[in-house]
């Protein structure tokens, strides 16, 4: 009788110490649930941008290569344009400007040491 009732004071004890835990994750989960309350709360479409799925990042990237491609043709125009300009404002034309003769182009980078830099 006297091992039953230590025994049971054992149990006791052990149900005292595990509720006293199962309190202190009570507590604990209540102060997390209050600071989530807290946090605002992300819009539901701009949660869904946020995590997008593989397949819409593909269809990103493909769409960043088309309007890349589109840039890159409107540049070239672009140069084209101002070439064309160039040649009609002020008489540009292959080793001349204005009917002044250039030098070759690898005497502006024997004069010009700093030049070779910005040919690459």
């Amino acid at each position: 009788m006297a091992d039953d009732v230590g025994t049971w004071r054992r149990l006791r004890a052990e149900i005292a110490a595990s509720e006293k835990k199962c309190d202190a994750l009570r507590l604990e989960i209540a102060v997390r649930e209050s600071q989530l309350r807290t946090v605002p709360q992300v819009n539901p479409s701009r949660r869904a941008k946020l995590i997008s799925k593989p397949d819409t990042l593909a269809t990103d990237l493909t769409e960043v290569v088309h309007r890349q491609s589109d840039i890159d043709n409107r540049i070239i125009h672009a140069r084209g344009v101002l070439v064309r300009e160039a040649i009609a404002v002020f008489g540009v034309q292959e080793d001349e400007i204005a009917r002044l003769k250039l030098p070759p182009p690898g005497h502006f980078r024997r004069e010009c040491p700093g030049l070779e830099l910005l040919a690459c």
